[in-house]
């Protein structure tokens, strides 16, 4: 059987999302301590807009909501739009009718680009 176009997409985004909250479990605690690896960070010494996300994410899957605020307010929002698209998907997938993955709108998008920068300011 052949994945319709759509379903295709929604496995790619079911299939991205269960790896990286997997990851988060999975995440040994003494890492959530220190700089971080970003690699904006390393080649100019200041953080970007992400930095911390990682580490506020997996603090979050571990149970520690106040240690993953402190690490990055928006990783929690993150992760909440995380889980939703990983609902999102895996209903899309169960349907019998293919769901279009729609990305053309840019609001949602562009709200969470400028939530990032302004975190930054």
């Amino acid at each position: 059987m052949i994945l319709h176009y759509a379903k295709r997409w929604w496995l790619i985004v079911f299939l991205a999302t269960s790896t990286a909250f997997s990851a988060g479990f999975l995440f040994p605690a003494r890492w959530l301590t220190g700089q971080g690896l970003c690699g904006f960070r390393l080649a100019t010494g200041t953080g970007c807009p992400g930095c911390g996300m990682t580490r506020s994410i997996t603090s979050l899957l571990k149970g520690d909501l106040h240690r993953s605020i402190e690490m990055h307010a928006f990783g929690p929002v993150l992760a909440v739009v995380a889980a939703w698209m990983w609902m999102r998907a895996l209903a899309a997938l169960l349907s019998r009718d293919p769901v279009p993955l729609d990305l053309t709108r840019p609001g949602w998008l562009a709200g969470l680009v400028v939530f990032l920068l302004l975190y930054m300011g």
